[in-house]
């Protein structure tokens, strides 16, 4: 009987220790999805603008902390960046827009569906968006 009584016990610990939450969750699930972006931007050179546009958030396939941005500014070009919990960073990168290349930068935090990422493009303009998941 006692036997038994430890059988099922030792049982019992392994079905439950089976049954706890994997905590291994990509930092980049919650960036993922199409958003509604509203920005706000400014030319080196003077003046200012809003634009109204979509981006897509997806996953790299190639590096593990990293997400691509793709529509980013507007512009038809993916910018690239690593993920640290509810952050974001755009590593410094060239893009090209109209032919010409230009450098990026800039960060992001991410709150619910909102995602604000405010960016630079060197020697041409700067950009602050907000960004809702659709």
């Amino acid at each position: 009987m006692k036997k038994i009584l430890l059988l099922v016990s030792v049982s019992l610990v392994l079905i439950i220790s089976s049954c706890k939450k994997d905590n291994n969750t990509d930092a980049r699930d919650q960036y993922l999805a199409t958003y509604g972006v509203s920005e706000t931007f400014t030319n080196v050179g003077g003046g200012t603008g809003t634009d109204t546009y979509d981006i897509t958030i997806t996953k790299s396939t190639t590096k593990a902390t990293t997400i691509l941005i793709s529509n980013f500014g507007n512009q038809n070009v993916t910018a690239e960046a690593t993920v640290s919990e509810n952050t974001i960073s755009i590593i410094s990168q060239t893009i090209t827009v109209g032919g010409d290349i230009y450098g990026l930068s800039g960060s992001g935090s991410i709150s619910g569906n909102v995602l604000d990422i405010s960016y630079t493009v060197n020697g041409s303009w700067s950009g602050v968006c907000v960004c809702t998941k659709k």
